[in-house]
């Protein structure tokens, strides 16, 4: 396989004699692979969807296949190099970008994913922002090894996707899984959690929250800074208990609840991982989520097209939703330092 030294120079010259092709007629334009087979039939496929796009353009594929490096050395040596040569991302240079109304109207897969995205991060994001606070409450008023708790729970969040994947297929195996152990003890016969398709988003969705200890600390954080002395003038004053939670502990944790709120709706419609590794987006397309059909279009299908098309299109759903968070939490939350108009002021 070429170093990243020869992909470098590769797509130097990828760039410049593709534009060149294409500005001239009755051009042929020499594009060198290492690879063969199935992988081979791909780019053949997509070096003649280039030529349907630009008339008098000729793309000639020429396999070199073993040897690569050697055969490419020797055939610039000889002064007839190849105009475009294999990198990981060349089809960016056959394929223009798939226009968003194409994307959106002719693939249905395309609105399965993103509708399966949705759903996972409906069910995900509060709750990720509820069990985060509430277990950051409980460190908070822990008086015994709250240390040890608080590197227990967070411990989960810094382990690998893959260790995590691995841990969850054993827990999930309907065979000798965890789960379904111990369901078993009180008579209950386990289900197929992951070839179910109606328990499979759950299952990831579980799964998922396994790395909440991230949201917790940030949340843990913020509880530590609220100044004391807002509790003890309100119990003098009479007020106590969730009267205390709801006029002082969550508005002071405004910020951090917003800033949670919006990297939880990020990792959510990131989620790719998990369901790669665990389900491979089945059974029957339940877990396809949009990253993975992003991912598929730009690493398996090799249309790079779709795939920064649809990576746009997950980049405006995601700043609509942080610019929406935004400016609703605009009204009612309020940062250290920050000075606002009076209603009076307001109304003047």
């Amino acid at each position: 396989m070429p170093n990243m030294k020869t992909s470098i120079i590769g797509s130097l010259l990828a760039l410049s004699f593709a534009g060149a092709a294409t500005a001239r007629a009755e051009e042929v334009l020499r594009f060198a692979t290492w690879d063969s087979g199935e992988s081979l039939g791909i780019q053949q496929a997509i070096a003649r969807k280039f030529e349907e796009k630009h008339p008098g353009v000729k793309v000639q594929v020429e396999p070199y296949g073993d040897g690569y490096d050697q055969k490419l050395v020797a055939a610039f040596g000889a002064g007839n190099p190849p105009d475009v040569m294999y990198m990981w991302n060349f089809p960016q240079y056959f394929t223009s970008l798939m226009p968003l109304d194409e994307l959106i109207a002719r693939d249905p897969q395309f609105w399965e994913s993103l509708w399966i995205t949705v759903k996972f991060a409906a069910i995900y994001v509060p709750f990720n922002i509820v069990m985060s606070f509430l277990l950051a409450l409980m460190l908070h008023h822990a008086s015994f090894a709250s240390g040890f708790f608080r590197t227990a729970f967070y411990l989960p969040s810094v382990i690998s996707g893959v260790a995590l994947v691995t841990i969850w297929s054993w827990i999930y195996s309907r065979e000798y899984g965890l789960l379904n152990f111990l369901l078993s003890l009180i008579g209950i016969e386990g289900p197929n959690w992951l070839g179910d398709p109606n328990l499979a988003l759950v299952a990831i969705i579980i799964a998922s929250l396994w790395g909440l200890g991230g949201t917790m600390l940030i949340l843990l954080t913020g509880l530590k800074a609220i100044p004391k002395e807002l509790y003890e003038a309100a119990t003098v004053s009479g007020v106590r208990g969730w009267a205390q939670m709801l006029f002082i502990t969550l508005p002071m944790l405004g910020p951090m609840l917003i800033f949670t709120f919006i990297t939880s709706i990020i990792s959510a419609f990131q989620q790719l991982t998990i369901a790669l590794l665990l389900t491979k987006g089945g059974p029957l397309g339940s877990t396809y989520f949009f990253a993975m059909y992003i991912y598929d279009n730009a690493f398996k299908y090799f249309d790079m097209g779709y795939a920064a098309a649809g990576s746009w299109v997950m980049f405006a759903i995601v700043l609509a939703l942080s610019l929406i968070v935004m400016r609703w939490s605009a009204a009612w939350v309020y940062y250290e330092g920050e000075v606002r108009p009076s209603d009076g002021e307001r109304n003047a």
